[in-house]
């Protein structure tokens, strides 16, 4: 496991509002991108301890509890990162059930930050055994969410409609929604990165084909400009 602990977290908290304070950082979880890098280095930092604290609170490392859930909002980077973002990662399947991630588009944080984000729910009283994938997609008719599209609690309905309720009974493979077990993650290095299987790679075609179609429609667009040419030089010498 990770030899983080409670003070630790306290000791990052006070770290980061320090960097607050400071005039450093104006908008807390929007820091990739706008903030120098020391601060953004500590943000990093800061979203591990505050990952390990919320299996400590809610009875990894707890005398009173024992079981509880937790849900915490994570980029992309801590998911398949290595190291001690490795090591976190099984002591959280270890200690706790990881049983859904909710993945969410690049633009939930926009204009401030562009990248991937992810909802990890776990719960104390038992290891992981399966973890469920959901891939939440921008509302049809809308490109991207913005400052003025900003995502909102009704977007999430087909995925409560999922859930199954509090015992997340009925759940189903879905176009969105994929599951893996513990030892799928465990051999892909703890890697939770992972990519809707059900979604459809655009096929561009064979490259050869291609470039062979680019180097007629060159030898046909030469033509058409030989062509022009000489008319405009027939019209010029009237």
């Amino acid at each position: 496991p990770v030899d983080l602990d409670k003070a630790k977290v306290s000791h990052a908290l006070q770290v980061f509002r320090h960097q607050m304070s400071d005039g450093k950082a104006q908008r807390l979880p929007f820091e990739v991108g706008l903030q120098p890098r020391r601060f953004q280095q500590i943000a990093s930092r800061f979203r591990l301890f505050w990952l390990h604290g919320s299996i400590v609170e809610i009875g990894g490392g707890s005398r009173i509890l024992t079981v509880g859930r937790a849900a915490v909002v994570l980029p992309d980077g801590t998911l398949f990162g290595e190291g001690v973002k490795t090591r976190l990662k099984e002591h959280l399947m270890e200690e706790c059930n990881l049983h859904t991630i909710v993945r969410l588009p690049n633009s939930v944080f926009k204009p401030y930050a562009s990248i991937g984000t992810n909802l990890l729910f776990f719960e104390k009283g038992a290891p992981t055994k399966d973890i469920w994938f959901y891939e939440h997609r921008v509302p049809e008719g809308q490109k991207a969410y913005s400052m003025t599209k900003p995502i909102r609690l009704e977007h999430f309905q087909e995925c409560i409609d999922w859930w199954g309720g509090k015992a997340r009974q009925g759940r189903e493979e879905t176009p969105q929604a994929w599951k893996l077990s513990a030892e799928e993650v465990k051999a892909r290095g703890y890697n939770l990165d992972i990519k809707n299987p059900h979604s459809v790679v655009d096929d561009h075609g064979d490259p050869k084909t291609l470039l062979a179609d680019l180097a007629r429609a060159e030898v046909e667009t030469a033509d058409l400009r030989d062509q022009l040419k000489a008319i405009l030089a027939e019209a010029l010498a009237r």
